[in-house]
C-alpha cells in the first residue's frame, strides 16, 4: 500500500515526472541534456515530453483494435510550454521518424496533426524520470489551473469534476498484486502502459483529463481489468466495479427513438428489447458464429465509429438490423463526420453516468469516493447495495426513455 497524499501537498513535493521513453529516441539522445539541431541546442527533456504526451494520448483514446493515433497540437500552447523555438523539437523529431505529420493547419486554424511513427510505436517503451525544472513548474500550475478550473468544456457538471479530481487522491494500489500480473501479459505495448499506471499510481503521480465529449481519461483507464479489479483500493478498502451493460448499443437505441421515421418498426422494437435486456451481444454471437462477447463488441463499434467501408463487420450489421444500418450511415453523412455518431453516444454515456448515476451516488451516500473508468465506476465494496440500488434506479428511467 501507499500513503495516499492530497494533491497540493504532493505537487508541492514533487521533484521530477514519470514519463514515457521510446527506446529509438532514447538511443538519439543517448543520456545528453541536450541535442543540436540546424545550429540550436534542443533540451532532451523537452523531446521526450512531447513525445510522452502523444503515447499517454494513445494509450488513453485508443480501445480494444480501434487505434487513435492522431493528435491535433495547438501552436500557442506548444510556444507556451516549449518556448518561441517549439519548432525545431517537432523538425527534430520528424526528420528522426519519432513523429511525423499527418496534416497542416487550415487557414485560420491554429493546430497541425501529428502522429506516432510506426517505428516508435514498434520500439521498446521505457520509463524515464524527467527532473526539467522549467516542465515541473509548468507541470504544476497546470494541474493547479485544472483543478480550479475545472476543464470548463466537459459536458460533465462542475461540482462533478471538482470531486472526482480529489477521489483520486485516495487511490493506492497493492504493488506484490500488480506485478504478478504484470508478469503475465504477453503483449509489449500492454504490458508496457500498465506498468507505467502501476508506477504512476504507486507514486502518486496522478493524470486526468476530461475531454470534450464527456469522457474522464486517468492513470486508472488504461490499466488491465485484472489489476483494477484486485490490486486498487478506495481509503485502503477492497473495491467492486459496475459497468452499463451494452453501453454503446442501448444509447444508439435512445438515439434511434427519437428517429423513427425511417427505421422499420419491428425491427427497432427487436433491437430495443435486445439491448434493455443485455442480450444484444449474444445475439451477435448466435448470429455471425462469433464465440467470444469481446469480438462482438469490436464489431459493433467499427460499424458505429468507423467509416462504414463494405467490410465483414459492416456487412454483418446491415444483414441484421438493415434500416438501423441505413439510418447510421445517413446519419454520418449528414453531419459530414463519420465521428459525429460516436460523439454523441460517448456524450449521451457520459450525461447519464456522471450527471444522473455519478451525481445521485455523491448526493445520496455520504462520504463515498469512486472513480471511472468511461462506462464503469468503482467504489468501496462496503457501499455494495446502496450503490447497485441506486444504479438500478436511474437505468430504469434511461430505459423508460428508451421506450
Amino acid at each position: 500500500m501507499i500513503d495516499i497524499l492530497k494533491k497540493r501537498d504532493f505537487l508541492s513535493s514533487k521533484t521530477s515526472l514519470l514519463q514515457f521513453l521510446p527506446s529509438n529516441l532514447s538511443e538519439l539522445i543517448n543520456g545528453r541534456e541536450t541535442v543540436e539541431y540546424d545550429g540550436i541546442r534542443l533540451k532532451s527533456s523537452y523531446l521526450i515530453d512531447i513525445v510522452h504526451t502523444l503515447l499517454i494520448k494513445y494509450y488513453t483514446l485508443s480501445k480494444n483494435d480501434i487505434k487513435i493515433n492522431f493528435f491535433n497540437l495547438s501552436s500557442t500552447i506548444l510556444q507556451r510550454k516549449y518556448g518561441n523555438r517549439y519548432a525545431f523539437y517537432f523538425y527534430y523529431l520528424m526528420e528522426n521518424n519519432i513523429i511525423e505529420i499527418v496534416s497542416e493547419y487550415l487557414v485560420g486554424s491554429k493546430s497541425k496533426t501529428y502522429a506516432l511513427t510506426d517505428i516508435t510505436l514498434k520500439s521498446e517503451i521505457l520509463r524515464y524520470r524527467n527532473s526539467d525544472t522549467v516542465l515541473l513548474k509548468k507541470h504544476k500550475k497546470s494541474m493547479l489551473d485544472n483543478e480550479i478550473k475545472s476543464i470548463n468544456y466537459s459536458p460533465i457538471e462542475l461540482d462533478i469534476r471538482k470531486k472526482l479530481i480529489d477521489d483520486l487522491n485516495y487511490v493506492s494500489i497493492d504493488m506484490t498484486k500488480s506485478i504478478n500480473i504484470l508478469n503475465q501479459i504477453e503483449s509489449s505495448e500492454s504490458k508496457s502502459k500498465n506498468a507505467y499506471s502501476v508506477e504512476s499510481i504507486k507514486l502518486g503521480d496522478i493524470f486526468y483529463n476530461f475531454d470534450d465529449f464527456g469522457r474522464m481519461h486517468t492513470n486508472f483507464t488504461i490499466l488491465k481489468s485484472d489489476i483494477r479489479k484486485s490490486c486498487l483500493y478506495i481509503e485502503d478498502e477492497s473495491i467492486e466495479e459496475l459497468d452499463i451493460r451494452n453501453s454503446q448499443p442501448l444509447f444508439l437505441a435512445l438515439i434511434l427513438s427519437k428517429n423513427l421515421e425511417n427505421i422499420d418498426s419491428e425491427e427497432y422494437k427487436f433491437f430495443k428489447n435486445c439491448v434493455i435486456k443485455g442480450e444484444i451481444y449474444k445475439y451477435f454471437m448466435d448470429e455471425c458464429d462469433v464465440y467470444d462477447k469481446k469480438s462482438v463488441k469490436e464489431l459493433i463499434y467499427k460499424v458505429l465509429f468507423g467509416r462504414n467501408k463494405p467490410n465483414k463487420e459492416n456487412k454483418i450489421f446491415k444483414s441484421l438490423f438493415p434500416s438501423i444500418y441505413k439510418f447510421i450511415r445517413a446519419y454520418k453523412k449528414k453531419k459530414g463526420d463519420y465521428r459525429t455518431l460516436a460523439y454523441l453516444l460517448q456524450r449521451s454515456e457520459s450525461n447519464f453516468l456522471f450527471n444522473k448515476f455519478v451525481k445521485s451516488l455523491y448526493e445520496e451516500i455520504d462520504g463515498i469516493r469512486l472513480f471511472t473508468i468511461h462506462d464503469s465506476v468503482s467504489y468501496p465494496t462496503k457501499y455494495s447495495k446502496k450503490v447497485k440500488d441506486i444504479f438500478d434506479r436511474e437505468i430504469k428511467k434511461l430505459i423508460k426513455d428508451v421506450e
